[in-house]
């Protein structure tokens, strides 16, 4: 997983913020927590517009203004997902999140749909 952050990161970096004026940044296991720390600092004060992260640095992060979320895998576990897309949309703002798929794991979707009584656009 932390080879596909820095593989969306780079992406980002490269065609991104061309586009739109945004800085992305990243954050995972192998990133010093000191690096970690002022990412999410600047995160936070509004000098990175894009956070790429691995299910585990992500969890424990508050962030009100959050407004997209991006999972490159669905979770195995419908609390999971609901955690995760739950970051967007708080204080009464809208939010989105996008998870990518395929054959081998839709199945999951399909049950996550089926709990939480919701249907993905695909």
């Amino acid at each position: 997983m932390k080879s596909e952050v820095s593989k969306v990161n780079n992406c980002l970096v490269a065609n991104f913020f061309k586009l739109h004026g945004k800085k992305s940044a990243m954050i995972h296991g192998d990133i010093p927590q000191k690096q970690r720390d002022y990412t999410m600092e600047q995160f936070k004060e509004g000098g990175t517009g894009i956070m790429v992260s691995t299910d585990v640095c992500a969890r424990g992060i508050d962030l009100p203004d959050l407004d997209l979320v991006i999972q490159c895998d669905p979770p195995r576990d419908v609390d999971s997902y609901v955690h995760r897309s739950g970051r967007t949309a708080r204080n009464g703002r809208e939010g989105s999140c996008v998870t990518f798929y395929n054959q081998s794991n839709s199945h999951i979707l399909r049950k996550i749909e089926q709990v939480t009584k919701t249907h993905f656009e695909e």
